[in-house]
């Protein structure tokens, strides 16, 4: 029972315990601005901070759609 209750008021009371996953989730819905920037890449404010990321990110998937036929 402690431990369900440390973490329930802790992710209400703090919510900084996983900013990462409650942040950008939780801000998207409500901020459509801050969604934009995050939601098609850094395209838009910098987007060339990591185009090699996104550019080879894209043809591995394609050209090795072998992993994802595995696990299915």
């Amino acid at each position: 029972v402690m431990d369900l209750e440390a973490e329930d008021p802790s992710d209400d009371v703090q919510g900084l315990p996983e900013p990462e996953e409650m942040g950008p989730k939780a801000v998207a819905p409500e901020d459509p601005e801050t969604v934009t920037p995050e939601d098609p890449k850094p395209d838009d404010m910098q987007g060339l901070p990591e185009p090699e990321e996104t550019e080879p990110a894209e043809e591995p998937s394609s050209l090795e759609p072998k992993p994802a036929d595995e696990p299915e």
